[in-house]
């Protein structure tokens, strides 16, 4: 082979290996911010039922007071 050729085929398959590897890195990445919106959902979802619990338990106007303020203090 064409030592031109030969060299031309090596950089393109370095240039190949390293996409890959920026591919993979940002795949990487966004399966971890998709777990961490992930998680991160979960948690508001845990704080709304939490509110809604608090919203049945209470029997007084003042425990329902209570759960909102405690509602809105957890989402800020």
């Amino acid at each position: 082979m064409d030592n031109k050729l030969v060299s031309s085929l090596g950089n393109l398959i370095k240039k190949l290996e390293e996409n890959k590897e920026m591919l993979l890195k940002d795949l990487i990445i966004a399966k971890v911010t998709d777990q961490e919106v992930a998680n991160s959902l979960e948690k508001e979802i845990q704080k709304i039922e939490v509110f809604f619990e608090d919203l049945i338990q209470a029997d007084t106007e003042q425990k329902l007071k209570t759960a909102v303020k405690k509602f809105q203090d957890s989402i800020r």
